[in-house]
């Protein structure tokens, strides 16, 4: 895994620490964003059911990998419990490079099931505004394109909507099954 040490990744990492609260984390997030069939997705589709919510950008080489890998696991460990209770969600933070084709592919590459979201610059930014997501464009050292810094935990909304759990980057997929098992396991009682 490479680590941005650069000004901008600093910074973003600071301002991950000191503004993300982490209770109460019982906040349903508001945002309106398109899923990769073209429709319209607001937090009204996220009642019901259980979301496990990861931002990330589809040309990431390490951080989105690692925590998408993670949460397939997770809920391929729940098997039929996941499949029935819980929707794994990727929203793509490239406005600029959110192709619905490509992201379709790309979330289903790590869960059949996984839902991939996206929208315009303005629609992304509120987004990552109610979850608490920082993202910061940074150019790339290696070619003429850029690379993406954004906060990567991975999100757990209850089927009230409400963010329930906020997984750090590096959680197991064993933990965070674990946990959703209780949590699913909690709201059928």
């Amino acid at each position: 895994m490479r680590i941005n040490y650069s000004p901008a990744g600093c910074l973003l990492l600071l301002l991950t620490v000191v503004l993300w609260s982490p209770s109460p984390l019982a906040k349903s997030p508001v945002f309106s964003l398109l899923n990769t069939g073209g429709a319209n997705v607001t937090e009204a589709a996220f009642i019901g059911k259980f979301h496990l919510v990861f931002f990330g950008y589809r040309h990431c080489q390490h951080t989105c990998p690692v925590s998408l890998s993670a949460m397939a696991q997770a809920l391929n460990m729940l098997g039929q419990i996941a499949e029935k209770q819980v929707v794994p969600v990727f929203v793509s933070v490239d406005s600029q490079r959110a192709d619905a084709a490509a992201l379709k592919v790309f979330a289903e590459a790590f869960h059949p099931a996984m839902t991939a979201l996206y929208g315009s610059a303005d629609d992304i930014k509120k987004a990552n505004y109610e979850f608490k997501v920082l993202v910061t464009k940074l150019p790339s050292r290696q070619s003429q394109d850029y690379e993406i810094s954004h906060s990567s935990s991975t999100y757990l909304l209850d089927p009230s909507g409400a963010i329930v759990e906020q997984y750090a980057y590096g959680t197991s997929a064993s933990v965070i099954a674990k946990n959703l098992a209780a949590r699913i396991k909690s709201v059928s009682q």
